[in-house]
């Protein structure tokens, strides 16, 4: 066996040797029932989940949860749970949703989370890739999937509805699966706690399979627990009240790092959000939390961004035009009032609020001095599904590298630049405890993510300045290589874009091979209040921008069909202030086209944490993109 060998594996019953770069290190090495039940212990009548059952507030304590997921765990081997095969869950976030989670990985199973959004097809994918024992579906909605491919997946033995009666006999409720488990004595269970190992899966976690499938990502006992408490060290927060709110999908490592596994270590309280935190509730959802800590991704802080924009213009605070819209790169950070920075922070939910941070994709400059200026400082983190979430974090920061920087690494963290080029841009690579065991069945992917010293190749570009800070400048899949040999990285362009022109909810540079770049542009516009699906109709919160520019049509579609002078004209404009900020003529903007409709996730541009999913857009908008180049 190759040195490196021992580190990573493809197989789900293989321990691997946990990784060790610094004193840190040293945590315990535990496993997540351990950590469970000694957060029962510790925490006890504390509340360690609030969420709405049939229309009332419920609390579960620490000891009610361990209880709660010790009863699941012996139904799920009742039912014939085997050791390192999973429970999959396709399901919105909610307290089943993680006591499953729990119950899995205390059975000696693998939990696996299958996003809601999924086909058939994708949810087939992970129930054989995991060799699935149980599925547990939200309603009956999810139901027709699996049972559309349950012929295909013979590892899987029975399916449990969380929502509604089921229909079929061979499914089984909620409610019988918690029978089964009261009914079933702690021995055969207690035995198999015994055995886990920190060191071996406990959970897969799908990539965002942008070029393919996605790859099963195996994380062990010891990457989750060992991943939060290092963020409790950290952090050194010090506040007995501390509370989350659940609302990026169960099935993200974010949430599984930030909420989940953060609530077993610190005894923090999760509220887990409505389904629709993520499509227009997300202020009411903070109101009722009122979270210690708040990770969002960024059009999350978009979002918000643009209801404190609408709140400010429509209300009588006693701040002027000129003062709000200040761009003075020596002034734009200054901070309001204190009385309008609280008043601002309490209508959004995060009055008490001491941790903001971003993640999951690159946020604007811009829309972090805005928040700044209020006395909400956006620590933009960066990492991945494989290294078990954040690894580089803007701790301890100046204002100033805070907004245009992205951090320093984990002190766990060994960090390297692979063959940077002449703008010390290169390949991020990265050793440490955090790092996956590898991706399951997968051993071709699993031996090309890994380099010869053992570091994990994250496929993302950067720079390191004197500092040593660490700034990402876009994936290597994604750049754009121009007819000229050019490399272009789309995203920080796409940034720029969205910077420039509010009325612009996503851009999309195109350009390979092609000898110059282009952009697709979608519009701001407002939301089904039943489908969450973005309508014609333009965003009700920039009415104020087509005002100023003097345009008068309400829809996109009126926009397309008379193309109004005033507004292409706006866009080119703004379109010109980024290519005077580009590098080289290469990086230059020569056209673009508007879309007839936003990206949202139910069809297929964008992924579960509003990530663009840029293969299903070049597809999709094929000839949108060819009639740039053609005409």
């Amino acid at each position: 066996m190759h040195s490196m060998e021992k580190y990573y594996t493809w197989e789900a019953n293989k321990k691997v040797e946990i990784r060790k770069s610094t004193d840190l290190d040293e945590i315990a090495h535990l496993t997540v029932p351990h950590i469970f039940k000694e957060a029962a212990h510790k925490y006890g009548n504390k509340p360690a989940l609030v969420f709405m059952d049939n229309g009332q507030q419920k609390k579960v304590t620490f000891v009610e949860y361990y209880h709660q997921v010790r009863t699941v765990a012996k139904a799920f081997l009742k039912l014939g749970l085997q050791r390192y095969h999973s429970v999959c869950i396709l399901s919105s976030n909610s307290a089943p949703w993680i006591y499953s989670n729990l119950a899995a990985i205390m059975a000696g199973g693998i939990s696996c989370g299958i996003y809601s959004s999924n086909s058939p097809e994708a949810c087939l994918h992970c129930l054989r890739i995991s060799d699935a024992n149980i599925v547990i579906v939200e309603n009956e909605n999810q139901l027709q999937k699996i049972l559309k491919v349950q012929n295909q997946a013979p590892k899987l033995k029975i399916i449990v509805q969380i929502r509604e009666t089921p229909r079929h006999d061979s499914v089984l409720s909620w409610k019988e699966l918690i029978e089964i488990g009261s009914n079933e004595s702690d021995e055969t269970l207690n035995e198999i706690i015994e055995t886990l190992q920190p060191n071996e899966c406990s959970t897969l976690l799908f990539t965002s399979g942008t070029t393919g499938l996605p790859k099963a990502v195996m994380l062990s006992h010891d990457n989750l627990i060992f991943k939060a408490k290092l963020t409790e060290i950290t952090l050194q927060m010090k506040n007995n009240n501390r509370r989350v709110l659940l609302y990026l999908p169960l099935s993200h490592v974010a949430s599984q790092v930030f909420d989940l596994y953060k609530g077993l270590v610190a005894g923090v309280c999760i509220y887990i959000a409505d389904d629709r935190a993520l499509k227009d509730t997300i202020i009411d959802n903070l109101r009722t939390a009122r979270p210690t800590e708040f990770l969002a991704v960024p059009r999350i802080w978009e979002k918000i961004k643009e209801y404190i924009d609408v709140y400010i213009r429509t209300s009588s605070l006693s701040i002027n035009e000129k003062n709000y819209n200040i761009s003075d790169d020596h002034l734009r950070n200054r901070l309001y009032d204190d009385q309008l920075c609280s008043k601002i922070k309490e209508m959004i939910g995060l009055n008490e609020c001491k941790l903001f941070k971003s993640g999951a994709a690159p946020i604007s400059p811009d829309v972090k001095s805005f928040f700044l200026r209020f006395d909400i400082p956006l620590a933009e983190v960066f990492g991945m599904t494989e290294t078990s979430g954040s690894f580089i974090s803007p701790a301890g920061l100046t204002p100033e590298l805070l907004i245009h920087g992205c951090g320093k690494p984990a002190p766990t963290m060994k960090v390297k630049i692979h063959q940077p080029n002449e703008n010390n841009i290169g390949e991020l690579c990265v050793f440490g405890r955090q790092i996956f065991m590898g991706y399951l069945k997968n051993p071709k992917s699993t031996k090309a993510a890994f380099d010869d010293e053992g570091y994990f190749r994250t496929g993302d570009l950067a720079r390191c300045n004197h500092d040593s800070v660490y700034t990402i400048t876009g994936r290597i899949k994604e750049l754009l290589i121009t007819s000229g040999g050019e490399n272009v990285s789309p995203a920080l362009i796409e940034l720029e874009v969205k910077n420039e022109l509010p009325i612009v909810s996503h851009a999309v540079v195109v350009g390979d091979r092609k000898k110059y770049l282009s952009l697709l542009i979608t519009l701001k516009t407002n939301r089904n209040s039943e489908t969450g699906l973005p309508t014609n109709e333009l965003s009700s919160d920039l009415k104020y921008w087509y005002k100023y520019l003097g345009c008068d049509y309400q829809h996109v579609s009126e926009i397309l069909q008379h193309r109004p002078t005033e507004v292409y004209q706006a866009i080119q404009e703004g379109i010109s202030r980024v290519n005077a900020k580009a590098i080289s003529s290469a990086q230059r903007i020569q056209k673009f086209t508007i879309l007839p409709r936003d990206f949202s996730t139910m069809t297929g541009e964008l992924g579960p944490t509003s990530k663009l999913l840029r293969n299903v857009i070049y597809e999709k908008y094929g000839s949108e993109i060819d009639r740039m180049y053609t005409n």
